[in-house]
């Protein structure tokens, strides 16, 4: 296995860590290429990380899996999906935007509904998120909901991915991992990892701006 170009101690997010992982993620998310595309104006574009991301981290379900490197400057969320009736609860917790998948060491991208409070998108944007759930693979899999850091070039996204990825090969009934993109280069980051390109939401479109659904089976 390739190890990462930075060492990282990797562990739970503790009591109290909350407005931490929050601001981790919403910076990282703020200087997104795709969310920038998404939210044009960066004022906007932060406040409405903040809001997404104290949305996800506060109003979690029991299973969301929150993982921070020791030194507290990347974070990533895991969610465990068995079905999807459990899928939907998860989502009507939560309420956070469309996923956005944005640079891995920026942040990874999350669940798919959008709170009342959001601001109108554009139909080109909407275009991209109705079309990623039917796109989806079959459940069961473990989601790679967000990862970010708050500094790019640290390794602590691919330190963080790693080790819960070696979790889930070791020990998780679970086998397949799956996330989505809306950055086409990511494509060839996530293949490091061994996930490959299940489906892409606009299928047939020739637009820049797309979402790509890939997944990871554990060897047995």
């Amino acid at each position: 296995m390739v190890q990462p170009k930075h060492q990282h101690k990797i562990r739970s997010m503790k009591p109290g860590e909350e407005a931490i992982v929050i601001d981790i993620l919403a910076t990282a998310f703020t200087r997104d290429e795709f969310q920038s595309w998404v939210h044009p104006d960066e004022e906007k574009r932060r406040s409405a990380m903040i809001q997404l991301f104290t949305s996800v981290v506060n109003n979690r379900s029991q299973n969301t899996i929150i993982e921070v490197t020791e030194s507290l400057g990347s974070a990533a969320i895991w969610i465990p999906y068995e079905n999807k009736e459990e899928e939907e609860e998860e989502r009507e917790v939560v309420q956070p935007p469309p996923p956005l998948h944005p640079d891995p060491e920026v942040g990874t991208e999350a669940p798919k509904n959008e709170p009342r409070s959001r601001p109108p998108l554009r139909q080109e944007v909407l275009d991209i998120f109705n079309a990623v759930d039917p796109a989806g693979p079959p459940m069961p899999y473990i989601y790679l909901d967000f990862v970010g850091s708050k500094e790019v070039g640290t390794g602590g996204g691919e330190a963080l991915i790693r080790h819960r990825l070696n979790l889930i090969d070791t020990d998780s009934d679970i086998p397949k991992v799956a996330l989505w993109t809306g950055n086409k280069k990511n494509i060839s980051y996530y293949s490091r990892f061994g996930f490959i390109v299940y489906s892409q939401a606009l299928e047939g479109s020739d637009r820049e701006n797309n979402a790509w659904w890939m997944v990871r089976v554990k060897d047995e």
